[in-house]
């Protein structure tokens, strides 16, 4: 693949917590531990995302590609890449299912924060119980479980959370 981004493709970084607006955090947090009650899971945390300005994507897809290679050559075993392209996402599960990592995109509303958070939870928790889906039609039963989850979990935080819709 080239350096430049197609038009269907974004580039995210990744953000220390650090540069994560606070009401994000907080609400994401929240969340967090009551998607790990409700599902039984003790071991989430979230990775922060944001997206790239299309006038620095491919110098720092580019960095990021070099930054991963020099790990790998110094003998550190596969780290994540720090920057990566991708069709646009809210939200995803951390390169191995099963580490419970979510990456979620800290630049959306609440809204979207909360429903992200719900959703890669749920994604966690059926590949524990399950496997990771690999065929199309497993892809569309994980995601609209996802989706059932996500509404499920705004519906019963909305008002505690006391967060605006979209």
């Amino acid at each position: 693949m080239t350096s430049e981004t197609s038009p269907t493709e974004v580039v995210y970084e990744v953000v220390d917590v650090a540069d994560v607006p606070l009401d994000v955090w907080l609400v994401a947090q929240r969340t967090l531990r009551w998607c790990e009650g409700d599902l039984g899971l003790s071991d989430l945390r979230i990775e922060w995302l944001r997206t790239v300005p299309a006038i620095r994507a491919a110098s720092t897809v580019s960095m990021a590609n070099l930054l991963t290679t020099l790990a790998r050559m110094a003998g550190e075993s596969f780290p994540e890449p720090q920057a990566f392209r991708s069709r646009p996402i809210a939200g995803q599960v951390g390169w191995f299912f099963n580490d419970g990592c979510l990456r979620v995109r800290c630049d959306q509303s609440l809204e979207e924060v909360v429903r992200t958070v719900a959703h890669e939870a749920k994604h966690v928790a059926d590949s524990r119980i399950y496997r990771p889906p690999r065929l199309p039609a497993e892809w569309q039963v994980a995601e609209d479980r996802a989706r059932a989850y996500e509404e499920r979990v705004w519906a019963q935080l909305a008002d505690t959370l006391q967060v605006k819709t979209r």
